[in-house]
């Protein structure tokens, strides 16, 4: 996590622990974001376009940056992760289910 990030967010808390409304948001996030790897992860197994793969490529890592990060603030806060999507929900030996164009939506 950004280190100017993480100063703001504990001179914000100080000792404050997450409020429901908080908790409730990032464990959404958390789950969006673990779908979204997996997703986009499937899209690169299969995608042709080479200027369409690296835009997968930059969307991936994004996603994968926020579930690392969450899961980092989850542990640090000492809140149970989430159980997300994860590579048991994605079957990537399939053909393509779209165009490349559409993957790039």
């Amino acid at each position: 996590m950004n280190e100017n990030i993480k100063s703001e967010m504990q001179k914000h808390q100080q000792n404050q622990r997450l409020n429901a409304a908080e908790l409730g948001y990032l464990w959404a996030q958390y789950l969006g974001d673990t779908l979204y790897v997996c997703v986009l992860g499937y899209f690169l197994s299969v995608v042709k376009d080479a200027e369409i793969k690296e835009l997968l490529k930059k969307a991936h890592q994004i996603s994968q940056t926020h579930v690392d990060e969450l899961t980092e603030l989850f542990s640090s806060e000492k809140i149970p992760i989430p159980v997300g999507f994860g590579e048991q929900d994605v079957n990537k030996g399939v053909p393509a289910l779209f165009d490349d164009i559409f993957m790039a939506i």
